[in-house]
C-alpha cells in the first residue's frame, strides 16, 4: 500500500538546504521519546518549507508508504482531511466524519502488511500550521513504530510536548543562508548589486525566509538593486505594503504578505487571558530595539497604564483601574512568547524581550497617528522610569540607551509633542556619565538642533539642551568655549525660566565648573558659594542639589588654596550626606573620595591612600567596578600610593586600571591614554628607568592617533620621555627631543606659559648635565628663562626656585647669590 494525500507544498525556488535543522527531523526517536516532532517558529521563518522538504525526501527515497499533509489551522480543518484520508485510503463514507476518524486511526495503529483488505503500512502524518493544542483534541496521531508525525506552529505551549514530544524550534536564515539565497535568486537577473549590499539587505530584512522571497520579486519587476531597494526600504514614509509584493504577486505559491503574516499569532495571543493585552504590549516593543528590550521597561507603571487604557477588548485588568497588574503585564509577555512573536530570556544580567523588526514595523504602520504618537510617549515613558540615577548598571544603561535610540528612529516626531521628553535628555548623560564625552555632546547637538527646529529657539528645552551641549563640550576639552557658551546662556535662561528655577541653576553650576577648569579657581569658588546661598533659600538644607553644591564649594575652595579649611568642609558635608542621603549614596560616595584626595593634598598621603582603599570596595558594590567613579577613584588610589613611598604598589595599582580602562571605554580613549602615562611615571619611579621609557615610547602613537599633536597631554607625554631617555643615559636623544618639544610648544602656547616654561627648564637642565661647551648654552637658557618668569610666577614658585638653585650650580654659586 502507497499514497500521497494533501498537497505537500511546493520546493521553493532557491530553498536553502538548512542542514542542522534537518538533522534535528532525521535524528532517530531515543529512549522513551516519541516519534512525533513539533517543529516551532514565528510566521515567515519557513517551519513548513523544511518540513515539506524532509517529508518528500522520506516519501521519494521509500522510507513511508502513505504521506498526508493536512493544513491543520483548525479543528474542523483536521476532521475534514483525516475524513478525506479514510474515503481514499480504506473506502470509508464521507458522511460519518467520528466514524471515518476511528477507522483512520484504527488502520494507523497495524503494523506494515497486518490485515487483509487494507493492510497497515509506514505512514507519515504532516499537521501544518496548527494553531493550539485544543485543536487536535482526540485527534493526534497514535505512538507506534511504524508511524510518524511533524506538528508546525508558532505556539510554544508546553503541552504540545506531553507524551515525550520533542520540539525544534526554527529561526531566521543565517547570515550565510541569506546571502546565499538573495545571491542566487538575484543572480539569474544580473542584478544583486555589491557583496556587501546583499548582506547589508539581508540584515534589513532580518534574514527572515518570508520577507528575503518576497522582496526579490519586488526588486526584479522595478529594476531596483540591492542597494536601491535598501534606501527605498529604510524610507519610514513608506509601509511595508509600499515595499513588498501585494496578495496577487506572491511567490511560491504564498498566501500571505509579510504585513500580514503574524496577524493569526497577534490574535491568538491577544486571546489568552488575560485578554487584550498582548496585542498593546507588542505596540509597546514595536516602538523599541528589536534587539533586546529589558524587561523592567514592559512590567514598568507607564507601560502597564498603557496596557490597561488600551487592551482591545478592554481587559480585567483595566475595568475599575488605571493600570495593569505587574502580573498581568508579565503574562501577556509570556503570551506573546508562547505564539512566537518574541523571544523572551535571560541576557546580560537580565531577562530581555527580543522582536523581529519587521514584526515591529507591521504592527506600528498600522496605528494610527494619534495612537501611535501615544504609544511612543509611553515607551519613552517606560524607560525613564527604570532608568537609574547613577549609571550603576552598564548594560542596562547601554540598553535603555540604545532602546531610546530606536524610538527616536520610529517615531521621534512624537517626542517632541507638547515637548522634548525627558529621555531625550537621559539619554545624552548617560552617555556622559559612562566616560564617552564626544557622544554625549554630540548627542545634545542633535537634539538642541531638532528642538530648535519643531519648537523654536526660545522654548526652555532647546536653552537645556545647549546648556547640556555647553558642558560636554567642556568635557571634551573646549572649556573656553563651554564657558562663553554658558555666559551667553546665562540671561536667556534667567529671561525664559525664572532665576530661581532648578535649570538656571544647572547652568549656573556648569559655568561655575568651567571657570574654575579654565584656571579661576578663586571666581569658581565664589560663584559656588553665592550658588549655595540660593539653593539653600529656594530648596532648602537637605536637597541633593544643596548638597552638591556643597561638593562643588569645598572642592573649589580648596583648588583656591585652602585645602584645610575644604578637608574640614568635605568631613561636615560627609556626616551630613550620610544622614540624609544614605551611606551609599552617590554624593556620599563622592563625598569621601574628595576628602581623601584633600587629605593626600595637604600632605597626609598614606592616609589618602588608607582612605581610598576603604572606599573601593563600595564603590564596586555599589556603582559597579567599571563605573567612572570607580575608575577614578582607583587612580587616586594609585596617586597616593605612590606619594607615600610605594611606588610599586602605584604602578601594580594603574596596570590593573589600565586594563579595566580598555574594557569600559577602549585603548584610545583619553583617561586610558593617561593612566598608561601615569604607568609609566611610577614605573620609573619605581626604579626602572627603562620600562618607563619604553612605556611612553608605545604610549606616545597612540596618543598622537587619539588625540591632537598640540594637546597638552600630548606634549606632556613627550616630555617625560626625554625624562626618562636621560635617565637611561641617553642624555643626547633627551636634549633632542627637549629642543624640538620646546620649538612645538612656542609654536602652540602663549609664551607665558608654565608647561613651556616647565620645558625650557628641563632642557637647560639636561644641556648643563652633558657637560663641555653645552654648559654655556644652558647658562644662557637658565638667564632667559628666569628673566621671563620675572612677574609671571611668583618668586617663590617653586619653577623658579629650581631654576636659580640650577643656574648657581652651573655657576659656582649659591642659590642667594644667584
Amino acid at each position: 500500500m502507497r499514497g500521497e494525500f494533501g498537497v505537500v507544498p511546493a520546493r521553493a525556488d532557491h530553498y536553502q538546504v538548512r542542514p542542522e535543522l534537518m538533522a534535528w527531523l532525521q535524528r532517530p526517536a531515543g529512549t522513551g521519546e516519541s516519534q512525533q516532532r513539533v517543529v516551532c517558529g514565528t510566521g515567515g521563518v519557513g517551519k513548513t518549507q523544511l518540513v515539506a522538504q524532509y517529508a518528500r525526501d522520506l516519501y521519494d527515497h521509500g522510507q513511508v508508504d502513505v504521506l498526508v499533509w493536512v493544513n491543520a489551522t483548525s479543528r474542523s480543518a483536521v476532521v475534514d482531511a483525516f475524513t478525506s484520508v479514510a474515503a481514499g485510503l480504506l473506502g470509508a463514507g464521507r458522511d460519518d466524519p467520528r466514524a471515518a476518524g476511528r477507522l483512520f486511526r484504527d488502520w494507523q495503529k497495524r503494523p506494515p502488511g497486518a490485515g487483509r483488505s487494507r493492510p497497515g503500512a509506514r505512514w507519515l502524518v504532516v499537521l501544518d500550521d496548527v494553531p493550539h493544542v485544543g485543536a487536535l483534541k482526540d485527534l493526534w496521531p497514535p505512538e507506534v513504530p511504524h508511524g510518524r508525525a511533524l506538528i508546525t506552529t508558532r505556539n510554544r505551549d508546553a503541552v504540545f510536548l506531553s507524551g515525550g514530544r520533542t520540539r525544534i524550534d526554527v529561526g531566521r536564515f543565517t547570515v550565510e543562508e541569506a546571502v546565499e539565497y538573495i545571491t542566487a535568486a538575484l543572480g539569474r537577473h544580473a542584478m544583486p548589486g555589491a557583496a556587501r549590499d546583499v548582506a547589508a539587505l539581508a540584515e534589513d530584512l532580518g534574514r527572515l525566509p518570508l520577507a528575503l522571497s518576497q522582496a526579490v520579486p519586488y526588486m526584479v519587476n522595478r529594476g531596483l538593486n540591492c542597494a536601491a531597494y535598501r534606501a527605498r526600504l529604510a524610507n519610514r514614509s513608506r509601509s511595508l505594503e509600499d515595499v513588498l509584493p501585494t496578495g496577487t504577486g506572491l511567490p511560491d505559491n504564498q498566501a500571505l504578505t509579510v504585513a500580514a503574516a503574524w496577524d493569526l499569532s497577534i490574535d491568538l495571543a491577544d486571546q489568552q487571558p488575560p485578554r487584550g493585552l498582548a496585542r498593546p504590549l507588542l505596540h509597546l516593543l514595536g516602538m523599541l530595539d528589536p534587539d533586546g528590550i529589558p524587561e523592567p521597561v514592559l512590567l514598568s507603571p507607564p507601560a502597564r497604564r498603557y496596557l490597561s487604557g488600551h487592551a482591545t477588548p478592554p481587559s480585567r485588568a483595566g475595568h475599575g483601574r488605571d493600570i495593569a497588574d505587574a502580573e498581568d503585564a508579565a503574562d501577556a509577555l509570556a503570551n506573546l512568547r508562547q505564539f512566537s512573536l518574541v523571544e523572551h530570556g535571560p541576557r546580560s544580567g537580565g531577562r530581555t524581550a527580543r522582536v523581529h523588526q519587521l514584526i515591529q514595523r507591521a504592527v506600528t504602520e498600522r496605528l494610527s497617528a494619534e495612537a501611535g504618537a501615544l504609544c511612543a510617549r509611553s515607551a519613552a515613558d517606560a524607560l525613564l522610569d527604570v532608568w537609574p540615577s547613577g549609571e550603576r548598571d552598564m548594560s542596562l544603561a547601554a540598553a535603555l540607551r540604545s532602546n531610546t535610540v530606536a524610538l527616536r528612529k520610529c517615531a521621534e516626531d512624537a517626542l517632541y509633542s507638547p515637548d522634548a521628553h525627558a529621555v531625550l535628555f537621559r539619554v545624552g548623560t548617560s552617555l556622559g556619565g559612562v566616560g564617552r564625552a564626544g557622544e554625549a555632546s554630540d548627542h545634545f547637538q542633535s537634539l538642541a538642533r531638532s528642538v530648535e527646529r519643531r519648537l523654536g529657539a526660545e522654548h526652555p528645552d532647546y536653552l537645556i539642551a545647549r546648556g547640556y551641549l555647553a558642558y560636554w563640550q567642556g568635557e571634551e576639552g573646549d572649556v573656553t568655549g563651554a564657558v562663553a557658551e554658558l555666559e551667553a546662556l546665562l540671561p536667556r535662561m534667567e529671561r525664559t525660566l525664572g532665576a530661581d528655577h532648578p535649570e538656571t541653576f544647572g547652568i549656573r553650576h556648569s559655568l561655575a565648573y568651567w571657570r574654575g577648569q579654565a584656571g579661576d579657581a578663586v571666581g569658581a569658588a565664589d560663584a559656588f558659594a553665592e550658588l549655595l546661598r540660593d539653593h539653600q533659600r529656594v530648596q532648602g538644607d537637605d536637597h541633593i542639589g544643596t548638597l552638591t553644591v556643597r561638593h562643588e564649594c569645598a572642592r573649589w575652595r580648596a583648588e583656591a588654596g585652602e585645602p584645610e579649611r575644604a578637608v574640614s568642609d568635605f568631613a561636615e558635608l560627609l556626616s551630613d550626606a550620610t544622614v540624609k542621603l544614605g551611606a551609599d549614596h552617590r554624593i556620599t560616595l563622592a563625598t569621601r573620595h574628595s576628602l581623601a584626595r584633600w587629605r593626600g593634598e595637604t600632605g597626609d598621603a598614606r592616609g589618602a591612600a588608607a582612605e581610598l582603599a576603604e572606599l573601593l570596595p563600595d564603590l564596586v558594590r555599589v556603582m559597579t567596578a567599571g563605573h567612572p567613579d570607580t575608575l577614578s577613584a582607583r587612580n587616586d588610589h594609585a596617586r597616593w600610593l605612590g606619594e607615600a613611598g610605594d611606588a610599586s604598589g602605584a604602578a601594580a595599582a594603574l596596570a590593573e586600571l589600565v586594563t579595566r580602562r580598555e574594557k569600559v571605554l577602549g585603548e584610545l580613549h583619553p583617561h586610558t591614554l593617561v593612566t598608561r602615562h601615569r604607568l609609566a611615571h611610577w614605573l620609573g619611579t619605581a626604579g626602572d628607568p627603562q620600562a618607563a621609557a619604553e612605556a611612553l615610547e608605545a604610549l606616545l602613537p597612540d596618543m598622537h592617533e587619539a588625540l591632537h599633536e598640540d594637546d597638552r597631554r600630548v606634549l606632556a607625554v613627550r616630555q617625560d620621555l626625554a625624562y626618562w631617555h636621560a635617565e637611561t643615559g641617553n642624555l643626547s636623544q633627551a636634549v633632542g627631543e627637549l629642543s624640538e618639544l620646546v620649538d612645538d610648544m612656542r609654536r602652540a602656547l602663549p609664551a607665558d606659559d608654565p608647561d613651556l616654561f616647565t620645558a625650557r627648564y628641563n632642557r637647560a637642565r639636561r644641556l648643563g648635565q652633558t657637560g663641555g661647551t653645552t654648559m654655556a648654552l644652558a647658562v644662557v637658557e637658565l638667564v632667559q628663562l628666569l628673566t621671563d618668569m620675572d612677574g609671571v610666577l611668583p618668586p617663590d614658585a617653586p619653577l623658579a626656585r629650581a631654576a636659580r638653585t640650577l643656574l648657581a650650580g652651573m655657576r659656582g654659586l649659591s642659590p642667594e647669590a644667584e
